[in-house]
């Protein structure tokens, strides 16, 4: 998989003794959000402005109507909810949603992962198998 999401991953086994799965499985993803549960772990290419690409882990935590929102600890903190963030080479346009937390359409999500470039962590008793 990707170093970024291992490195997380057995950061997390250590710390908190819980197996860990990476997936790139959309519909994985997708069941433990339908079932309400959060903190999903997700990494994606990213591309901040006036930077070159990079790989980059945001938190999942929720589905709203047809978009999902999640913890992303670089977003501005001085944006106002609501405030549109431009989509660039990576990235589809984003919405900030409150301090830390930003959403993208869904079917954006999805088409990420579609293409292979999305990856997520599940402990390994979400996982549908």
């Amino acid at each position: 998989m990707n170093q970024l999401l291992t490195q997380t991953r057995r950061m997390l086994e250590n710390l908190t003794g819980a197996s860990m799965d990476e997936t790139r499985d959309w519909a994985a993803v997708l069941s433990v959000l339908e079932a309400g549960k959060g903190d999903v772990i997700l990494e994606l290419p990213w591309q901040h402005p006036d930077s070159p690409p990079e790989r980059h882990e945001v938190v999942l935590k929720h589905l709203s109507q047809d978009r999902v929102v999640y913890y992303n600890s670089r977003s501005p903190r001085s944006l106002v909810v609501g405030t549109l963030l431009p989509s660039n080479a990576t990235l589809p346009e984003r919405r900030v949603e409150g301090t830390g937390l930003e959403s993208m359409p869904l079917a954006d999500l999805q088409r990420l992962f579609q293409i292979g470039v999305g990856a997520a962590l599940l402990p390994t008793e979400r996982r549908s198998r």
